[in-house]
């Protein structure tokens, strides 16, 4: 999880959305065409923060919000346009105006298509249990998409490509108490229990690596435990330091206890990264990324798990 969800983040929770709503509620348009377009650049930016926004660094039900929102925008503003005249000659200003609105949807309505694409994969999940417990957890990066998962689609490394970043979610909605806070005990997530995801033998372990402060990225390699089960390699990762409970050839069954969530290695907060990778043990230099489903849902940045 890396800083890209600060400008994620300014799109949706930041107010931008929430602006342009009440633009669409409050002001009277010229014309139909007026009205439209207006109308389709804040339905498209309010669509894309719902998808791409990762909610959780403010609060998740704000998403819910927005939406609602919208939807009286949409019908008080609907409303004026029935009971006004709009019979104004269209002048040089209004037709800049609807140019500039028109070049606009050019740009959000592609951006809204590659951001629906998160929930489509060109390959087959793999199953899995989800691998934490006690409370409702949010996927803040995750998807096949760009704008959803950017980091990891744009990786080096072709393993990361269906990767998920995990955080859980407290009382009000947020992975945190405060904004961006700079105690890792502030994160609902911090040290929860990271339960295997299923029956298969442990392939790798790698520990040592310390927490870092929430807000400093580390450079350091990641604290990780790679199970080898399903006919794929399962990374999990950014544990804390000394927390495993397994060790390197150990044989671990779905449900057991591994190892505890941290901040360790490149990451910016406390979260659980996840992925998976076929298992070819004939040639170990090849990489196929496989996506993860939980219960039959593939998971995408705004997913939650209740456990």
């Amino acid at each position: 999880m890396l800083t890209y969800e600060i400008w994620l983040a300014v799109l949706g929770s930041s107010g931008l959305p929430f602006i342009l709503i009440a633009w669409l509620w409050k002001r009277r348009a010229n014309s139909t065409l007026d009205w439209v377009l207006t109308l389709s650049i804040v339905s498209a930016l309010s669509l894309l923060a719902f998808i791409a926004t990762p909610w959780a660094m403010s609060s998740y039900y704000l998403r819910y919000i927005l939406i609602a929102l919208l939807a009286l925008a949409v019908y008080f503003s609907f409303r004026k346009i029935k009971e006004a005249r709009l019979q104004t000659p269209a002048s040089p200003s209004s037709k800049l105006a609807a140019t500039l609105k028109v070049a606009a949807l050019f740009v959000l309505l592609p951006m809204d298509i590659l951001a629906l694409r998160t929930h489509f994969y060109p390959v087959s999940p793999v199953e899995l249990a989800f691998p934490l417990s006690g409370g409702v957890y949010c996927v803040v990066q995750g998807g096949n998409s760009l704008l959803t998962n950017p980091f990891h689609r744009n990786d080096i490394d072709d393993r990361l490509e269906y990767a998920l970043d995990i955080v859980k979610l407290n009382w009000a909605g947020n992975r945190a108490t405060g904004v961006y806070p700079r105690d890792l005990t502030s994160y609902a997530i911090y040290r929860s229990t990271i339960y295997s995801p299923c029956d298969g033998e442990v392939i790798q372990i790698r520990d040592g690596i310390p927490d870092n402060t929430p807000g400093d990225s580390g450079r350091n390699p990641s604290n990780l435990i790679v199970i080898r089960c399903h006919g794929v390699r399962v990374t999990l990762a950014h544990m804390t330091s000394g927390s495993f409970l397994v060790q390197d050839g150990q044989h671990v069954s779905e449900g057991q206890p591994i190892a505890k969530v941290g901040s360790a290695g490149f990451s910016i907060e406390p979260h659980l990264h996840m992925d998976a990778i076929r298992d070819f043990s004939d040639d170990t230099a090849a990489i196929e990324a496989v996506p993860i489903s939980f219960s039959g849902r593939i998971l995408s940045t705004n997913s939650t798990v209740t456990r």
